[in-house]
């Protein structure tokens, strides 16, 4: 690594062992492909030309020898740093960036990223993207600025992708500011997340500030539960039993401060006295205080950056926000959209407003203080389509359903069965943000269903789950609730009643063997579990046909691929039991299906 001053330029140079000269050396700056250099001689010198300030990094991408022989191995990056007149460090800020569409669907959503500097400068910015289906709304600008990006689908394969937007300034003293974007593509099937939980058409959050206990005989005597934010370092005495109640205890910082306030002074003389206070006090609330209200609605985007180290949500109120709907994906998490009772003369009747979020699906979020100036809205919403819970649980719901994976889609006439799993929540520098979440925190799953059939019973990982029939336009719609785990794939069965009429087809995820099945399970064919399970070499699996069948038992790995079939084989009547190596397979879920002319049936199976 090199630091020169700026406009000025130097030199690197690769070494290389092996292959024949001269090579052609091919590389990039900052993820920008560079000139060619040809004719190169182990070890000479390349310039980089003059360089304004700022930070550079160079990358091989190839070095081909003069009988076009590729090296197997480029190195490690340099970085050069050229210093000048810096006059502020460029930051960004934004949500924990994830998209998620189904394969061969376009995808309208945008994100938003905040662009600053550190010291309330003006500074120019430009970016560069390593990945083809990022989509910016623009290339440059200056700060403050917000960077809207989409997601381009078209040609994208069933997984998980990953790319960078790399921010620089040449007037930044600090160096590039990377932020990963990722993106779930999940197959086309007739399975997804609904937009809120239980399937409801809209939410309302009611919130109160200032340590108030307003409008919670109110929201616990529907079974409501509401967000409650206290100011100083000692909560009311009254918290322990709201939380108890399920209300959601939040943030309103240590001195109420209703003007912008230092990096400094924001996260070690606001926020932490007050997280401190509540944790001390009532340290069963701690893991899931992760919702902020800012005084009097007001921060800036270096107040948002400090606030995403502790919280996962914050209340906004200010210009941008105030008096409006939140979307059921928000562009800006640490500034939610939010009305004001009481506070502005045009304030509609919010049981209009409760009837507008549940149309157009969206989240109204609210703000009381002393009293309680609800418009009937409350009591009004007991009657209708909406969910009536904490900020926190509803932004634990989205951060859960916009990570959620599918894979491994079957279905046959008697059952449809699939994996479900997600991506988990990203700690900040100061909060491991995956412990908020509680055996509560499950995300609501539709599946599309034959209207004609009958359901027996919906299982996950075998064991029985509850669920509700909803139809739609005519469409039956199964819908049930699973605690999703990040990296842990959970097995669903919908299995049909025998006595249903058949639909006499099937249909099966692409990424496996086609399977068509125009009879019925039947019961007397039996698979085990396998055994052991976890295991970390050979494993045991036993099953009974109760007549001489075709049987083919085969293994998947956790993206629906099929990685081995481990028996294709005609079999008389009775019990079997065979053993299987593992092999070389990495460790991680695995599934095993066997079927029959008359029977089908999936296991999980974990290899160490």
């Amino acid at each position: 690594n090199i630091t020169i001053a700026a406009n000025t330029s130097t030199t690197f140079n690769v070494v290389i062992t092996g292959g024949t000269s001269p090579y052609t050396i091919n590389y990039t700056r900052n993820g920008t492909a560079q000139t060619a250099v040809t004719g190169y001689i182990n070890g000479a010198n390349i310039s980089t030309g003059v360089l304004t300030a700022g930070t550079y990094v160079y990358t091989l991408t190839s070095v081909r020898d003069a009988n076009g022989c590729y090296a197997q191995n480029t190195g490690t990056s340099i970085t050069i740093v050229a210093l000048g007149s810096g006059i502020g460090e460029l930051r960004v800020r934004s949500n924990i960036i994830v998209f998620n569409a189904k394969q061969g669907q376009a995808l309208s959503a945008q994100q938003s990223i905040n662009i600053f500097s550190a010291n309330n400068n003006t500074l120019n910015w430009t970016h560069t993207i390593d990945v083809p289906w990022i989509i910016p709304d623009k290339q440059n600008g200056v700060t403050d600025d917000v960077l809207k990006v989409g997601i381009n689908t078209t040609g994208l394969q069933q997984g998980i992708h990953n790319g960078n937007i790399t921010f620089t300034s040449p007037q930044s003293t600090g160096g590039p500011v990377v932020v990963p974007v990722t993106l779930i593509v999940n197959p086309d099937v007739p399975v997804k997340p609904t937009t809120w939980k239980d399937d409801h058409s809209g939410v309302m959050s009611v919130t109160v500030d200032d340590g108030l206990p307003t409008a919670f005989e109110k929201l616990q005597s529907h079974g409501f539960q509401g967000s409650y934010f206290y100011h100083g370092t000692t909560p009311p005495s009254y918290y322990s039993d709201f939380f108890s109640a399920g209300m959601e205890l939040g943030s309103h910082l240590t001195t109420h401060s209703c003007v912008f306030v230092s990096e400094s002074n924001l996260q070690y003389q606001e926020i932490e006295p007050n997280m401190a206070g509540l944790c001390s006090n009532i340290p069963q609330a701690c893991n899931e205080f992760i919702t902020l209200a800012w005084p009097c609605g007001k921060a800036n985007f270096l107040e948002e950056n400090v606030a995403a180290k502790y919280f996962l949500a914050a209340r906004g109120g200010g210009k941008n926000s105030a008096q409006q709907l939140e979307s059921s994906s928000p562009e800006n998490m640490m500034e939610l959209k939010t009305y004001y009772p009481g506070y502005y003369p045009d304030m509609p009747d919010q049981k209009l407003l409760v009837d507008q979020a549940i149309t157009q699906k969206k989240w109204l979020i609210t703000c009381l203080h002393d009293e309680l100036i609800d418009d009937g809205s409350i009591d009004y919403s007991a009657s209708k389509d909406i969910w009536v819970t904490s900020i926190g649980k509803v932004i634990k719901y989205i951060l859960q359903r916009d990570r959620y994976i599918l894979n491994n889609y079957i279905e046959v006439s008697n059952s449809i069965s699939f994996n479900l799993s997600r991506l988990a929540i990203p700690s900040s520098e100061n909060r491991n943000f995956e412990t908020s979440f509680t055996s509560s925190d499950v995300t609501t799953i539709e599946i599309d269903i034959d209207e004609g059939r009958t359901i027996q019973n919906v299982l996950v990982d075998g064991s029985i789950n509850t669920y509700q029939i909803k139809n739609l336009n005519g469409n039956n719609i199964l819908i049930m609730n699973i605690k999703l785990e990040p990296s842990v794939y959970k097995m669903v069965e919908v299995i049909y009643s025998s006595g249903s009429k058949s639909d006499n087809s099937g249909t099966a995820n692409p990424n496996l063997n086609k399977y068509e099945d125009e009879k019925l399970v039947s019961e007397d064919n039996i698979l085990e579990q396998n055994y052991p399970n976890p295991f970390n070499d050979n494993t045991w699996i036993e099953f009974y046909i109760s007549n001489e069948s075709q049987v083919i038992i085969e293994i998947y790995n956790s993206f629906g691929q099929k990685v081995e079939t481990v028996l294709s084989q005609k079999l008389k009547s009775g019990r079997h039991k065979i053993n299987w190596d593992s092999g070389n397979f990495t460790p991680g879920c695995y599934y095993l299906m066997m079927r029959t002319e008359k029977y089908i049936k999936t296991i999980k199976i974990v290899i160490t």
